[in-house]
């Protein structure tokens, strides 16, 4: 059996081996780099770093010999895979990670997503002059299509930040608005102005009817379809690495 060593040559943390990993390299990018060094040190002083250090220099790295050049966009994440040694040595792989380049649009997949239908805003004569004193007995929807939720392909788009610079505020999921309340549908509305109106019995009423479009209205809905723009359905934040996180924002072309 191994004797315990107290050795000075590990009073520091030496790094053994090293190797550099390219986690997005499949999709084109070959500038998100996590720096790995697989290290030893007597257990009793063995230490992390703190967080965000840089791997500037080997000082700043908490290695004897830093095996890279340094490079002070690279950031402590973390030590992993901790093993103990014969000799009082524990062993581990420390790692830093540089903030990767957003990603943009990825096809990622497919998913259903409850698009609006289209409702038209119609008005209907009423059956008295009285019931014209009440405005839900002139107009009503109608439906005029839309609402498609067959599986489409899914786009993403990764954007990354240290914790303290994540927006305070996530990309909104796309939802139509009326009068400052969510719909499931788009309408352009309806303003009509009838003066000497008459009701189905004949008597004749004076009515001004304003339905507000909602945002966006039908024919900017339209115009958003023909011109192909993407619209939110998902977003959320995920750990990347270490104190390095990820917004994701998923996006299907509109329908």
């Amino acid at each position: 059996m191994s004797l315990p060593t107290t050795d000075a040559i590990f009073a520091q943390s030496r790094a053994a081996d090293s190797w550099v990993e390219y986690p997005f390299m499949e999709r084109g990018d070959s500038t998100a780099k996590i720096y790995h060094m697989k290290c030893s040190v007597n257990r009793a002083n063995y230490a992390p770093l703190a967080k965000n250090a840089p791997m500037t220099s080997a000082a700043t790295s908490g290695v004897i010999s830093l095996p890279f050049t340094g490079n002070s966009s690279a950031f402590f994440v973390g030590d992993f895979n901790h093993s103990y040694k014969d000799g009082g040595l524990v062993e581990f792989d420390r790692q830093f990670a540089t903030i990767p380049a957003t990603r943009t649009q990825e096809l990622v997949g497919s998913r259903s997503f409850g698009f609006p239908t289209y409702q038209d805003v119609i008005y209907t004569a009423p059956a008295t002059a009285d019931a014209a004193d009440y405005d839900e007995n002139l107009w009503e929807y109608v439906a005029a299509g839309g609402g498609n939720t067959s599986p489409a392909p899914l786009y993403l788009t990764s954007t990354y930040y240290k914790s303290a610079d994540i927006p305070a505020s996530l990309p909104e999921v796309f939802r139509p608005t009326q009068n400052g309340l969510f719909v499931d549908y788009v309408t352009d509305g309806l303003s009509l102005i009838k003066n000497g109106a008459k009701a189905i019995n004949g008597e004749t009423f004076n009515m001004n009817i304003t339905i507000s479009a909602t945002d966006p209205s039908a024919t900017e809905y339209s115009t958003s379809i023909s011109a192909g723009d993407y619209k939110t359905v998902d977003s959320g934040v995920e750990r990347y690495a270490g104190d390095i996180f990820v917004v994701k924002k998923y996006e299907m072309v509109a329908q």
